[in-house]
């Protein structure tokens, strides 16, 4: 992909906001610290008007390392519903 880490990193989805809250989260976890989400997502990127690109891409090393830091985490209900989603899913 050819992000570095220095680089600012924005996910975003194609349907308003789904899966990028997690993409967020895996970049935040491995230590990946300038991540953000395109508030609405594709479509209101598209709706005000901006530009996308498509098509190939040369392949650019990056240099990009993740990371996984020393953090315990808890597995409340609560870090369950941020990770997983609702709590009648299944991890």
């Amino acid at each position: 992909m050819g992000v570095g880490s220095k680089d600012h990193v924005v996910v975003y989805d194609t349907r308003g906001i789904f899966s990028s809250c997690r993409v967020y989260w895996t970049f935040k976890v491995f230590g990946h610290e300038k991540v953000s989400i395109l508030s609405g997502g594709l479509p209101d990127w598209l709706a005000e008007g901006y530009t996308t690109a498509s098509g190939p891409m040369d392949p650019v090393v990056s240099g990009l390392h993740f990371f996984l830091p020393p953090v315990s985490f808890k597995k409340t209900p609560a870090f369950l519903r941020v990770v997983c989603g609702p709590l009648h899913s299944q991890v």
